[in-house]
């Protein structure tokens, strides 16, 4: 949903066609969101709305209008979590309506209400990048552990291209987000030489057992001995 506040007019231009103003009207609080995720999310959006919500018709990233109940909701499947999930966009009039139907019928599939540090915590046991928490425009892709997400063959390039070619023709990185695993919450990362813990999730409640994902970006010079170290504290 657009964040800016009040009406804008834009000028811009399409392609070779002659320069257009456009205006753009913030319309975020009339809104609400709802996150639907997990293993059995499908099964449970699929109760809800006549829309085909199978792999083929609604694929990843689709992004489409869908009923539930008397409300009209724009439903986007994507995921923080590494699982299959969708985002619900309502108008914040039908709100109330779509969450007591979510609920209801999730009493037949087993659904528990969760937080946002709960979708932070899964994320970061997933791997997944947050702009402005983990990296920021000073990291690079390769840097980010995100080499894998850029086509370095792709017809035309891309903004950017020669500056991954170029980092990465120098060899080992230098600087490296990663993820540590702890035993213990407990864990402490003195041993890290020139790093900095940049997140941090405690008890993650996907693990049955007491731990502590550490998320730092450190030079990938440090010792072998250093991450043992920080893994058995």
């Amino acid at each position: 949903m657009p964040t800016e506040i009040g009406t804008h007019l834009v000028t811009a231009r399409f392609g070779n066609h002659e320069a257009r103003t456009l205006a753009g009207y913030e319309k975020t609080g009339g809104y609400a969101q709802l996150n639907v995720q997990g293993p059995r999310s499908r099964e449970l959006m699929a109760q809800l709305t006549s829309t085909d919500l199978g792999n083929e018709a609604f694929p990843f990233r689709a992004a489409r209008e869908i009923d539930i109940g008397v409300a009209r909701v724009l439903c986007v499947r994507i995921t923080y979590l590494g699982e299959l999930g969708y985002e619900l966009y309502i108008p914040a009039e039908q709100t109330v309506h779509v969450y007591d139907r979510i609920v209801a019928a999730g009493e037949r599939v087993g659904l528990v209400h969760a937080g946002l540090k709960a979708l932070a915590s899964l994320r970061m046991e997933k791997g997944y990048r947050d702009y402005g928490h983990d990296i920021d425009n000073t990291d690079t892709v390769l840097e980010a552990g995100l080499g894998f997400a850029v086509d370095l063959k792709k017809p035309g390039g891309f903004l950017g291209k020669d500056a991954v070619v170029a980092q990465k023709a120098l060899g080992p990185l230098r600087k490296r987000l990663v993820q540590v695993l702890c035993s213990t919450t407990r864990a402490r990362t003195s041993g890290l030489t020139q790093g900095s813990v940049t997140r941090r999730a405690i008890k993650n409640p996907s693990v049955t057992r007491g731990v502590e994902v550490l998320h730092f970006c450190g030079h990938t010079r440090f010792r072998t001995w250093d991450l043992l170290r920080v893994r058995q504290m």
